[in-house]
């Protein structure tokens, strides 16, 4: 599996297009919810809780494709 990161524990080239990618989704959407009045420790606290939700459920389907994999 590629990494995100170097050696010495730097973003590659990679890493930082996915950084941009998400950054400009993710202001817009924290904007708006603020805009709308919330909290934004809350807007915060349930877009990493979703993030910890995705990744989670992307690692146990890595772990039954591989098991399905003779």
């Amino acid at each position: 599996m590629k990494s995100l990161f170097r050696e010495n524990h730097t973003y590659t080239e990679d890493a930082g297009a996915v950084e941009d990618m998400i950054s400009s989704q993710v202001n817009e959407t924290f904007r708006t919810f603020i805009e709308l009045g919330y909290s934004p420790r809350e807007i915060s606290h349930v877009m990493q809780s979703l993030i910890g939700v995705m990744e989670s459920e992307q690692v146990l389907n890595m772990r039954l494709v591989k098991k399905e994999t003779p």
